[in-house]
């Protein structure tokens, strides 16, 4: 991670589980643990998808310091809705997850904006 960069423990375990699963996607490898379905609504996706909107904007402002942690954490949660990734990627996947989607919804996910 960039230490110049705000990071929370979740942004920094779903950026790892990111790479892995862009490293797998690469070489066309899969996991070999079956996910665990439905941890992540369709609300939560699009909340998420609409925080990457913002981080994308925002990368265009100078004023504002973007967190790709976050980026990266909000595009997990939109990756897990379509489709659910084993919790190998990265120690403590399936926690981050639950734990930033539960974020998500505490900033009105459930409303769907």
């Amino acid at each position: 991670m960039n230490p110049i960069q705000p990071s929370s423990p979740e942004g920094d375990t779903l950026f790892l589980a990111m790479e892995n699963m862009l490293r797998r996607y690469a070489r066309g490898t899969r996991a070999g643990e079956t996910p665990e379905p439905g941890s992540v609504t369709r609300k939560d996706a699009l909340a998420a998808a609409h925080q990457v909107a913002g981080f994308i904007a925002a990368s265009r402002d100078e004023s504002v310091v973007a967190d790709p942690g976050a980026a990266a954490a909000n595009l997990m949660v939109m990756v897990e809705f379509i489709s659910p990734q084993p919790g190998e990627l990265a120690p403590g996947y399936k926690d981050s997850i639950r734990t930033y989607t539960t974020a998500l919804r505490d900033l009105g996910a459930e409303d769907g904006f």
